[in-house]
C-alpha cells in the first residue's frame, strides 16, 4: 500500500482540510467529530485519503498507513501510535467475544447431549397415559403422556386458557404425577 499525502505539508492547511473533513463526514444525527483532538482529525483525514473509497480498513493496513502518517508527519506520531493500540484492542476484544460465543454453543452442545443421555435412561419408566408435570416457559403443567419415542414424550396437556395442546418434551423433563410430592408443581 503506497499512501497518497496531500502535495503541501502545511499544517494549518491540513488542519483546516481535516476540520471540514470531519464535518462533512458527520454522522445521521448531525453531529461532527470536529469535538475530537486536531491531532485525531488530521489522522482521519489522512488515513480517509489513504483508503479505498472510505471503506473500513483492516487492522494491518490501519497500522501501515498509521506508520507512513507518523513518518511523514512527526507531529502526529502520538496520535498515531494512539489509534494503532486502540485498533488492537478492539480486534483483541471482538477475538475474545468471538471465542466466547463458540465456547457457549459448545456448551449448549454439551448440555443437550446430556439432556438426551439422561431421557434415554427415564423414557424407560414412562407410560402411556401416565399423568406427568412439567415446565414449559414460567408455567408448570399437568398432563398425560399419549407417545413416547426413544428420547422424547409426547405429553397432552390444557393451557390456562382451555384448549388442549400436544407437545414433544425431553423425558428427563417430565416428574411423574403424584398428588403427594407434585401438587401444583414445584417451586
Amino acid at each position: 500500500m503506497t499512501p497518497l499525502f496531500p502535495e503541501s505539508d502545511d499544517r494549518a492547511r491540513l488542519e483546516r482540510l481535516a476540520r471540514e473533513h470531519a464535518e462533512r463526514s458527520a454522522g445521521p444525527d448531525g453531529r461532527a467529530p470536529s469535538c475530537a483532538p486536531i491531532e485525531r482529525l488530521v489522522v482521519d483525514y489522512l488515513r480517509h485519503l489513504c483508503s479505498d473509497g472510505g471503506t473500513d480498513q483492516g487492522p494491518e493496513p490501519h497500522r501501515q498507513v498509521c506508520e507512513a502518517i507518523a513518518a511523514r508527519y512527526p507531529w502526529l506520531a502520538a496520535e498515531c501510535r494512539r489509534q494503532v493500540v486502540v485498533r488492537a484492542a478492539e480486534e483483541a476484544r471482538d477475538r475474545f467475544h468471538q471465542r466466547s460465543e463458540s465456547w457457549e454453543r459448545g456448551d449448549r452442545r454439551r448440555e443437550h447431549r446430556e439432556l438426551v443421555a439422561r431421557s434415554r435412561e427415564v423414557i424407560g419408566r414412562l407410560r402411556v397415559g401416565q399423568r406427568v408435570g412439567f415446565r414449559y416457559r414460567r408455567f408448570w403443567y399437568t398432563g398425560v403422556i399419549v407417545g413416547l419415542g426413544r428420547t422424547r414424550a409426547r405429553v397432552a396437556h390444557r393451557v390456562f386458557t382451555g384448549p388442549e395442546r400436544v407437545r414433544m418434551l425431553h423425558a428427563a423433563k417430565l416428574v411423574p404425577f403424584d398428588e403427594r410430592t407434585f401438587g401444583d408443581g414445584p417451586r
